[in-house]
Order: structure tokens, then sequence, then C-alpha cells
């Protein structure tokens, strides 16, 4: 007998919606202070998160999936009244039978930067202790899991008959109130692989199939740029994987959608963008007994605000994540500043290192990649700058990261 099974649904449907980075309202005044903070955010939306859940939930309530999975950085530095505030978002769910499940990330647990601002002043404010994560989510998501991890966060969940949920917990905290930054890497101890592993054999006797999610990446999404988003100990989860077939992996942590499938490994990994920023993508999973379908999508919150709340930047929401997107690019083209070029010649290649900016992160590209390399933009950008030849190579988008279909091979199937 299935413990606290979901849904008894042939073709449920799973949401997936990451690295949220929400600060409660009551812990800024959006003074000097708090602004600074927002102009370093790397193009994260601090000012207006709490608003687009809010009706990032009016959404899911209208278009009702049957869950939601938030893949962790739930909070911007482990505030605690940010991490309460977002229960009490999602809390509408739960009343429409829609059930909220989520995980840690690198930024939600004890974390030594969690402040609230005031005027110039930072201060610090409450953490996140792994008890406080799970009784603020008890009811959304621990209530419902099959089993937990004494070691950790992690749990499963029996989505129905036919799936089980793994809600891994990759991070690397400290156990009591911290004064110091949060570790960015992370990784999966022995204690907690032994859970999973425990967990995928008893799904397999069930002859469910494994859905597993996490905060950290499993493989490389970039070429450059993967030191501290790759799992510390990802051959050894590999090898699990391996073991078992494990053929589906949904993470967060980079911000930027991709999806992959290394050689070595069984399974497909989809790493869903940062909902604060760029287009406020998330994922969309349909399955049923034979096969898992994805989609990523892309959330605009301008239609779920009533004319009301449509003031200032929310006016027009979209643009005002494309502009701190924009004085994000800014900020790290300064170096064109110094460049004997023509200003016209600057602006040409600004837009285009803007714009593969973009289309990496969003998971989307605008032009193929021989279409790139063969541009007079991507010629004069390594020529004003040799040494950015391979990041510039890492953000050519030239797979489909917006679509992904599994067809399950589970032995039961055979």
């Amino acid at each position: 007998m299935l413990k606290n099974l979901l849904t008894q649904k042939e073709n449920p449907k799973i949401w997936v919606i990451s690295d949220t980075h929400l600060i409660a309202n009551e812990l800024h005044d959006k003074g000097w202070a708090f602004q600074k903070m927002q102009n370093t955010s790397v193009g994260k939306d601090l000012h207006y998160q709490q608003k687009a859940l809010l009706a990032f939930t009016r959404k899911v309530l209208k278009e009702k999936p049957d869950v939601v999975v938030v893949t962790g950085d739930i909070t911007f530095n482990g505030e605690r009244l940010s991490m309460q505030r977002f229960a009490e978002i999602f809390a509408p769910l739960k009343r429409h039978g829609i059930k909220l499940l989520v995980l840690p990330g690198n930024h939600d647990i004890y974390d030594g930067w969690a402040r609230k601002f005031k005027d110039d002043v930072q201060y610090r404010t409450d953490q996140v202790s792994p008890q406080d994560f799970k009784e603020i989510f008890y009811d959304s998501s621990y209530r419902y899991a099959a089993r937990e991890d004494g070691s950790s966060l992690a749990y499963s969940v029996n989505l129905s008959p036919n799936y089980r949920l793994i809600l891994a917990d990759s991070n690397i905290y400290p156990m009591e109130y911290s004064l110091t930054h949060p570790h960015t890497h992370g990784r999966i101890d022995d204690e907690e692989l032994a859970f999973i592993e425990g967990q995928i054999i008893e799904a397999e006797s069930n002859h469910q199939h494994v859905l597993f999610f996490m905060h950290h990446n499993l493989y490389r999404h970039n070429a450059v740029i993967y030191h501290n988003f790759v799992l510390d100990n990802a051959s050894q989860v590999k090898r699990l994987f391996n073991k078992y077939n494990v053929q589906a992996v949904f993470s967060g942590h980079i911000h930027a959608q991709s999806i992959k499938k290394a050689p070595d490994c069984s399974a497909y990994e989809v790493v869903t963008s940062c909902f604060s920023s760029t287009d406020q993508g998330y994922g969309e999973i349909s399955l049923n007994d034979k096969q898992l379908c994805y989609k990523r999508c892309s959330f605009n919150m301008d239609d779920y605000l009533a004319p009301a709340e449509k003031h200032g930047h929310l006016n027009n929401y979209r643009q005002y994540l494309w502009d701190l997107f924009e004085q994000n690019n800014r900020y790290h083209l300064r170096y064109l500043d110094n460049m004997e070029l023509a200003d016209e010649e600057k602006a040409k290649i600004a837009r285009f290192l803007g714009d593969m900016h973009w289309d990496y992160f969003v998971g989307k590209g605008g032009m193929s990649k021989e279409q790139i390399i063969n541009s007079e933009e991507y010629r004069r950008s390594i020529e004003v700058r040799p040494k950015l030849k391979g990041y510039i190579d890492s953000l050519i988008v030239d797979s489909d990261n917006w679509n992904l279909k599994i067809n399950w091979k589970n032995k039961w199937l055979e």
C-alpha cells in the first residue's frame, strides 16, 4: 500500500520553479542600502518578488497543475520572515487540492547574509534552521512525505501509483546560527545517498518511475562556468543513477535554462531558469505511465495583476526585468568604455554580447551557432578581448532547452 498518495490520476502534471529569491517587503524600505543590494543582484528583481509570486499563484489556481515543485533558493538570503512569507503566498493552493513541494537551496538554511534594510544600513535578521524549514513547510510539503531522511531535509513523495518524487538536499550549511556567507557548492553525503537509494529501490518494487529534484546540478551546463554549481560528488550520484536507470533529474542554481544528458549517465537533467529574472521561466512536466513530456514556459505577470495593482514598474513588469538584465550587462561590459573603438562599434558589440547573455539564460538562441561564429560582432568581440572567446562560445545555445520527451525504460515495462 503506497503511503500518502497525492493523486490517482493517470496523467498528473507538475510545474517547476526555481530561485525565486524572495525578500519579504517588511525587510526593506526601498532605501539606499536596499537599492545598493538591488543594483548588485546580477539581474534579479528584489523589489517585486512578493507581488510576482502572488500573481504566479493566481495562474497556478487557474491552470490547476497537481503539484508545484520549488527547487531551492526560495529566499534572497535565508531570512526567516521571507521563508514564512513564501509559505503564506502559496497557502491557497492547498485549499484547491494543489500540492506545493519545496526543497532548500544554498541561500536558504542558516545563511549568515540574512539581512533587513533600513535607510543606508543593513541589520542582521532571523535565519532559518533546518527545523524551521520543516515546520514552515510541514503543512504544504513534509506532511505528504512517503519517507523523510533523518540526516538532511530530503524526502520522497508518492505522486501517483506510477510516480515517486525524490526531493534531495544538496546543500552544505552549518547546524547553528551563521555569521558567514553561504556555501555556493553542494554535495549529497553518504547518509542521504543511502536514503535516496532506498527510495529508488522501494519505487522500483512498486513499479514507480522516479523523478529526482535538487538545487545543485548533476552536469556541467556551461563549459567555462561550472565550479560550485555541479555537485562535488556528482560522479558518485551518477553511479547511483546508472545502477537503477534513473532517467529524469530537475535542478536550479545556475539561473539559466538548460537540458543536458551526459554520455556517462542514464539521466537527462533539466535546469530551470531563475524565476526572479529574465522572463520568469517555469517548467511544466506532463506524465503518463509510458512517458514524460517537459516544456519550458514563460510567465507574464502583467496578465495576472488587477488594474489597481499596475503602477510604476508593474505597469510593464517584463520591461522592468529586461531593464534589470541590461543594467547587469552594462556593468559586466564596462571594459568596452576603455577600448579605443568608435561609439557605434562599442554599441554593436555590447548589443551582441547582451543578446548572447539573454539567450543563454532563457535557454533559447535567436541565431544558429554557425550564424553567430560567422557574424562580424562575434569576430570583433574576440579581437577586442581575445580571452573572452571561450566564454562567448560557452553562451551559444545550439540545442533545444525548452522541450524534452523521455520514454521510460524501466525493466517492468519490458
